[in-house]
């Protein structure tokens, strides 16, 4: 309509990562001060890393405003972490905003008031963590006497890890004076990060 705008986003994304690396080491060179993995006078040690992570997301943005004064801005997204346990590696984080352009929705404009704009937010963001906190997992441990070996983390495994969450609201406001020759911007705002 004339007053009213809608808008609306919807989306889904899949990320996939994967590391891998091999590595290798000497101590003593055939060709001094010169130290090559192919010059070696001793065994190579060498160790390798893999690790793979994967996170599918469903998210939506929605907007609305009215007579370019009043505007609502909404956005959901919901993550699913491979690196979560089953019963935690769903989770959801919304977020709200709005501003309200009260110069414009009560004619206030004049000599001394160019603009005025309160606003206020709430949002929540999510998190996950790397691969492999779940379990104990094998470390490679260069060789021994041509036989590789490995060991174990030390590292309790955190079987009950859940995602990360930060919520945090903010109000403020944007006020110009004297045909924008002067401004105030104030915001306040609190965060709280969880788990």
């Amino acid at each position: 309509g004339e007053k009213i705008s809608v808008s609306g986003t919807l989306g889904g994304s899949s990320y996939y990562q994967k590391f891998e690396s091999i590595s290798g080491r000497t101590t003593r060179s055939s060709t001094p001060n010169f130290y090559n993995i192919q010059y070696t006078k001793d065994d190579v040690i060498a160790w390798t890393i893999l690790s793979e992570k994967k996170t599918q997301s469903l998210y939506g943005t929605a907007q609305f405003e009215y007579n370019k004064y009043l505007f609502l801005d909404f956005t959901a997204r919901n993550d699913l972490s491979s690196t979560l346990p089953i019963n935690n590696n769903s989770y959801f984080y919304p977020s709200a905003t709005t501003s309200f352009v009260f110069s414009d929705a009560f004619n206030l404009k004049g000599k001394v008031l160019s603009f005025g704009k309160l606003r206020a937010s709430w949002a929540r963001v999510g998190s996950d963590t790397g691969p492999y906190r779940l379990e104990s997992v094998y470390n490679s441990a260069g060789d021994y006497n041509g036989l590789p070996r490995v060991f174990i983390s030390t590292s309790l495994p955190a079987k009950n890890l859940k995602p990360e969450l930060t919520s945090s609201f903010e109000f403020g406001s944007d006020l110009r004076f004297f045909s924008n020759r002067m401004g105030i911007d104030f915001t306040y705002y609190k965060s709280t990060t969880k788990n």
